[in-house]
C-alpha cells in the first residue's frame, strides 16, 4: 500500500491499499511536486495525483520484472525505471504502450537509479553486484 501524509500534522492525506500486487519498490515525485510514480513487483509503473488514491496512467513493462527503481529525467517529460530482470528502460510521461528505448547493464538487478541534472540524457545505475555505470542518452 502507498500512504499519503500531511507534514503539517501527520495525518494520513490518502491511502492506496492496492496501488500494486505485491510490494512497493520504488517511488518518484514528478518536478511540480502534484503527481508521483510507484513501481512494484508486478512490472507495473504508476502515476498518482499526490492528494488522492486512483491512478492517472499506468506503463506495464512485462518483458523486464519487478521495477525495484524510478528515477524521473530534468523538466519531468520522461523518466527511467530499473528492473530485477537485469534492465533498465527509459519512458516518456505521455506514452503508455512501450519504453521508448532499453540499457541491458550486465551485473545483476537494477537496484538503483540517479539521472544527473546537469547532463541531458545521463543516467547512473547500481547494480546487484556491486558496480555504478554511467549511460548518455544521444
Amino acid at each position: 500500500s502507498i500512504r499519503i501524509w500531511k507534514t503539517y500534522n501527520g495525518f494520513i492525506q490518502a491511502l492506496i491499499p492496492k496501488a500494486h500486487v505485491g510490494k512497493v519498490n520504488a517511488l518518484m515525485p514528478a518536478p511540480a511536486g502534484d503527481v508521483f510514480w510507484s513501481g512494484g513487483d508486478d512490472g507495473w509503473i504508476r502515476e498518482w495525483p499526490a492528494g488522492s488514491g486512483k491512478a492517472l496512467r499506468s506503463h506495464y513493462a512485462a518483458f523486464a520484472g519487478p521495477v525495484l527503481a524510478l528515477a524521473m529525467i530534468p523538466g519531468g517529460n520522461g523518466f527511467y525505471s530499473g528492473h530485477a530482470d537485469k534492465v533498465v528502460l527509459f519512458w516518456l510521461v505521455a506514452e503508455t504502450e512501450w519504453p521508448l528505448c532499453h540499457l541491458d547493464p550486465e551485473g545483476g538487478q537494477v537496484n538503483s537509479l540517479a539521472v544527473n541534472p546537469g547532463k541531458i540524457g545521463q543516467v547512473a545505475v547500481a547494480l546487484e553486484n556491486g558496480l555504478v555505470k554511467l549511460y548518455e542518452q544521444r
